[in-house]
């Protein structure tokens, strides 16, 4: 019996040991779990420091030089304010130049447009298209404007500008379209010109003048510029050398145009240009708000009404009889003493 037990007391530490061996077996055999690997950002943007979709650039004009007095109306005022240089101008802005005034906007480096003294115009239209290019469309209400406008033909671009119905299309020319009355007249200084008017079309090629009668709606006889108009032009392309050094000073200088921010003034929005201060009608509306938020209701203000003064009567009253003064009584004469 004694044999026995300690037979069994040898083996029992021997099984336990093969079952251990046994059970990490069994636990090697099972199948390791495979964990999926976080996957990994990269902010391309932060890398590259713009980011990897195509951004659109912004279309709009810009006010690079101003002489005088000019003056922007925008779609939401009803009133004109003055314009500075380095101002936005987007598509439904009006532009005014007043006397002895001018005004040069800039699209890009070759792109630009003059507006003379006593000229009105207004942006209709600027948008980009699918060929990497734009449409801009000016509507020229008064005046006279020059504009230089670089070669369309690879962007697929269209200038136009338009003056009592008449359109004035390029492709890449310098030209002056100026509208008196009721006339439309149209200088090239290089490059072609394609006038329309109610379904009739006249080209306008380099060194002609071009005008279009609107009370009799025909083209009158074409003739040759001036040397007078041909110096105008030179002129022209000083200014223009020296918009485009202005242009970019401001770009290298990391200025961007000014735009107006939106404010409300009594619930309607009302334009402001950014960094001054708020014109004069606005100014007026806020000083009434804040006077009417601050004002104290325990002592109103009293109205001043009109009072109606009763009708002068007449004088009821006798007059006295005017009496005639008494008459003087002449003097006695004085005696003479012998």
């Amino acid at each position: 019996m004694k044999k026995t037990l300690l037979a069994l007391t040898l083996l029992l530490p021997l099984a336990v040991a093969c079952g251990k061996s046994n059970t990490a077996e069994t636990e090697m055999k099972l199948p390791t779990p495979v964990v999926s690997p976080t996957p990994i950002v990269i902010n391309t943007t932060a890398l590259t420091g713009s980011p990897t979709a195509t951004e659109t650039p912004t279309l709009e004009y810009t006010v690079e030089d101003l002489k005088g007095t000019g003056l922007i109306l925008t779609v939401d005022d009803t009133v004109p304010e003055s314009v500075v240089e380095g101002e936005a101008v987007e598509p439904g802005d009006e532009l005014f130049t007043k006397d002895n005034s001018e005004m040069t906007l800039s699209l890009n480096d070759n792109t630009m447009v003059h507006l003379a003294a006593n000229s009105h115009i207004k942006v209709t239209d600027l948008t980009p298209n699918a060929t990497n290019g734009f449409n801009s469309h000016i509507e020229l209400l008064l005046g006279s404007v020059l504009s230089e406008v670089e070669k369309l033909n690879e962007s697929q671009s269209s200038f136009e500008i338009a003056a009592g119905g008449v359109v004035c299309g390029v492709r890449g020319t310098g030209f002056e379209v100026q509208k008196q009355g009721d006339y439309v007249g149209t200088k090239t200084y290089h490059g072609t010109v394609e006038m329309k008017k109610d379904g009739v079309t006249q080209l306008v090629k380099e060194n002609e003048h071009s005008t279009f009668n609107l009370k009799n709606s025909r083209f009158m006889p074409k003739r040759h510029l001036s040397p007078a108009e041909k110096k105008h032009y030179q002129t022209w392309i000083k200014t223009k050398n020296r918009v485009q050094k202005k242009r970019a000073a401001r770009i290298a200088g990391g200025t961007t145009p000014q735009r107006r921010p939106l404010q409300r003034v009594h619930g309607k929005k009302v334009e402001n240009r950014q960094g001054h201060l708020p014109g004069a009608k606005l100014k007026h509306q806020q000083a009434h708000h804040a006077d009417i938020k601050n004002k104290q209701t325990s002592h109103p203000r009293p109205m001043n009404k009109l009072v109606k003064r009763p009708a002068r009567q007449a004088n009821t009253r006798p007059q006295p009889k005017k009496q005639n003064p008494p008459r003087l009584q002449p003097r006695p004469k004085k005696k003479k003493i012998n």
